[in-house]
């Protein structure tokens, strides 16, 4: 798992040989990076399935608590298959401007 601290957000690239590996290091890390918001870069590790995915559920929920942005970057997926609750875009720049709308809502009140 690489980190990559940006001005607002930290993107957090997944290099693992697997989704399961991925998972237990972001467990392991997650108490750390909880109070950020969090990017997290899923496309080296496809093909991935909307199962997968969905165990993330759990710290995008943590994060909302806290009113962070938890947003994953996942291609060539059924989104259908997702939790609603998660939000799932195909590249980084999606991403971006996914967490920029997020911040201006925070701002807002929203």
């Amino acid at each position: 798992m690489h980190l990559e601290k940006n001005t607002s957000y930290i993107l957090i690239t997944a290099n693992e040989l697997s989704f399961d590996i991925f998972l237990s290091s972001l467990k392991k890390d997650f108490q750390k990076l909880k109070t950020s918001h969090l990017i997290l870069d899923l496309t080296s590790l496809e093909p991935i399935n909307p199962q997968d995915v969905n165990k993330l559920l759990e710290w995008a929920s943590q994060s909302r608590k806290l009113k962070k942005s938890f947003i994953v970057i996942v291609e060539n997926i059924v989104i259908d298959n997702v939790s609603e609750a998660l939000i799932c875009v195909p590249t980084l720049l999606e991403a971006q401007d996914t967490f920029e709308m997020e911040e201006m809502e925070r701002d807002l009140g929203f």
